[in-house]
């Protein structure tokens, strides 16, 4: 299960959060990214934990905690849709291109 975790400071580092999160279970994966809004720069985090409970705990335990002078912002995390439109966009193309197709969109 993926958590999304938001206003990180901007010196967050990988391995702080590595640290933090390793505490509740193993991490599948961590990302990092900036974030640009309104001419300022954020840092959010996107940490795939192996099992739910374990992203549930993490989520109980450091939502609203601060880290670094900044709260901590955890939510389950949504992909908004990607798969939902690779799934459509493949239909469409194998329905206009046939199946030959098949093999480039894997």
């Amino acid at each position: 299960m993926k958590i999304k975790v938001s206003n990180l400071p901007y010196s967050t580092s990988w391995f702080e959060l590595h640290d933090l999160f390793n505490g509740f279970g193993d991490i599948v994966s961590l990302r990092i990214q900036n974030y640009y809004q309104h001419k300022s720069v954020a840092k959010i985090a996107i940490i795939e934990m192996r099992n739910t409970e374990c992203a549930f705990e993490a989520i109980e335990g450091l939502n609203g905690d601060y880290f670094k002078g900044n709260i901590l912002i955890l939510d389950i995390y949504e992909n908004q849709g990607k798969e939902e439109l690779l799934t459509f966009l493949r239909r469409r193309v194998q329905g206009f291109f046939g199946s030959k197709t098949n093999r480039y969109l894997a």
